[in-house]
Order: structure tokens, then sequence, then C-alpha cells
């Protein structure tokens, strides 16, 4: 599956949560934090995924740090992917 997200309309954490939380159907007990968004996408998403995030650059300037801290659980959960040998493991692309 390949979901694409639109940085225009991502300029918080909690923006990207509702976009993913939605389109991803996490459910009612979602914590709507990292470390969630980390267990979700590491557990409970099922492959293949592909998350495109257009205008990426919007999101980078309007989150700061957090926009960092989002793709680093996105490596993380690539990695992870890959150590248990998935195959089809999540990807995503800065666009």
């Amino acid at each position: 599956m390949d979901l694409q997200i639109d940085g225009a309309t991502i300029l918080s954490e909690g923006d990207l949560h509702d976009v993913l939380d939605r389109a991803l159907d996490f459910g009612p007990y979602y914590g709507r934090n990292l470390y969630a968004l980390r267990d979700r996408l590491n557990y409970d998403v099922e492959r293949p995924l592909r998350i495109v995030w257009l205008n990426h650059h919007l999101s980078r300037r309007a989150m700061g740090d957090r926009f960092g801290m989002i793709v680093n659980i996105f490596q993380h959960v690539i990695d992870s992917d890959v150590e248990a040998h998935v195959d089809s493991p999540f990807a995503y692309i800065l666009a």
C-alpha cells in the first residue's frame, strides 16, 4: 500500500498522528505520541506499506526537531523489518 501524505497539511506532530490514525486505522487506544507511532508501525500495520511524504519541507520547517524524530522512527521501523527478514519492509519517501 502506498500512502501519500501532504506536508502542506501536516504542520505539527498532532497533524501527523491525525492523518496516520485515519489512514491506517490505529484504533481507539492509539496513544498519539512517538512511542505509540513506532509501536503501531512496527507491529500493527500490514506490509507492504510505503509512506510518501509530499511537500515534506513544509512539515520539516513547521515541526523543527520533531520532524527529525519522526524520520528516525521511520528508519527504526525499516531496520526492524530488515532484521526480521520481512519480505516487503516498510518504506518511506520524502518528496
